[in-house]
């Protein structure tokens, strides 16, 4: 082949044309990328068609940025992983709020059962009775001319009476039972071993999440001690101790709950409201004995001058103190108490 033609032959892709050589004896190939015709002179022309023939890819120019691909949005999977997390969530709310109610079923039975429970044994240990106050007679009086007679005071009697043969026979560690007057304050209280075993337990030992009031282990199971501590739950349907509470948030509660009513098998005491405050679990108050008198009187001073109230009470080294005591909420470990002097009655 000679170089003038070697230069001038056409391109792999360059379309075939009249004036380009082509060897001897071959056909050309048409190009599908032209339509061709013959004008009125019988010679044949090519058209490029543009429209309807497919785009060629071509390399970029030199300065020219290489195109990017276009990204479509996948609209489905993105509503696809909406639906599911929709879905988790759904399923989520589901499972705590079935936790939640069963819970407060749960707590709203125990609450209920533990009613009845101490419901059941009032009804069969413990009945109220006309109380009999004391009157005060020691001025002498004239039955006949001429005759004196002095009379004899009338002792004061407890208002409740109870049977504590049928009590111990449920529970040894029947101490006594405490009972305020228009309150739900009216259940037996117990003494164990330790400050722990009948906070959640009845007064036979069956689980009660109300648990029992019971007296502080270190305390005389007789209330003989200075300060006799008994302590009960703060429970959120009221019962237990959750009434002595309204010492501090209610003004009038004190004027209309002066007095508490204690009966033990063996002395019944009315029990003298004198203080009432928020205090640590820690603190002196849950003092039980005293090395002198001067120290239980300034512990005496210092409980009364930390009270929400005021009483005409009064205190001293000769008396017997009973602290009853309740969780509280003002800070962390906060208990709220109630001292009373125990009086000895019929």
């Amino acid at each position: 082949m000679r170089n003038s033609d070697r230069n001038t032959r056409p391109g792999r892709h360059a379309a075939p044309s009249s004036d380009r050589p082509t060897r001897k004896g071959a056909q050309q190939a048409p190009d599908p990328y032209v339509e061709y015709g013959y004008d009125e002179a019988g010679g044949q022309y090519a058209e490029p068609v543009y429209d309807e023939a497919p785009r060629r890819r071509t390399a970029p120019a030199r300065n020219e940025a290489p195109r990017q691909p276009v990204r479509r949005k996948r609209k489905k999977k993105k509503k696809l992983n909406t639906t599911a997390l929709l879905l988790v969530l759904v399923v989520l709310f589901g499972v705590i709020f079935g936790y939640s109610a069963y819970r407060l079923y749960s707590i709203m039975s125990e609450y209920s059962e533990s009613r009845e429970r101490y419901n059941s044994v009032a009804d069969s240990a413990m009945s109220t009775v006309a109380p009999v106050s004391a009157v005060p007679t020691t001025a002498p009086f004239a039955v006949n001319p001429g005759e004196e007679i002095t009379a004899s005071p009338v002792t004061e009697k407890s208002p409740i009476d109870v049977n504590f043969t049928t009590l111990l026979e449920q529970s040894p560690d029947i101490i006594g039972w405490i009972y305020c007057a228009d309150t739900v304050i009216n259940y037996p209280m117990v003494r164990g071993n330790d400050n722990d075993y009948y906070l959640h337990r009845f007064i036979d030992g069956s689980y009660n999440g109300g648990g029992t009031l019971f007296m502080d282990c270190k305390c005389s199971r007789d209330f003989s001690s200075a300060n006799s501590i008994v302590y009960g739950h703060n429970m959120n349907d009221g019962s237990m101790f959750a009434s002595l509470k309204k010492y501090r948030n209610d003004p009038e509660y004190y004027s209309k709950h002066p007095t508490f009513y204690i009966n033990t098998p063996t002395q019944n005491y009315r029990v003298d409201v004198f203080a009432g405050f928020v205090c640590d679990a820690d603190s002196d108050t849950y003092t039980i004995s005293f090395a002198s008198d001067t120290g239980f009187e300034s512990w005496l001073s210092r409980m009364v001058a930390q009270s929400d109230f005021k009483t005409e009470v009064s205190v001293g080294a000769g008396d017997h103190i009973i602290t009853l005591s309740t969780c509280s909420y003002e800070w962390y470990d906060a208990r709220y108490v109630v001292l009373g002097k125990l009086v000895p009655i019929g």
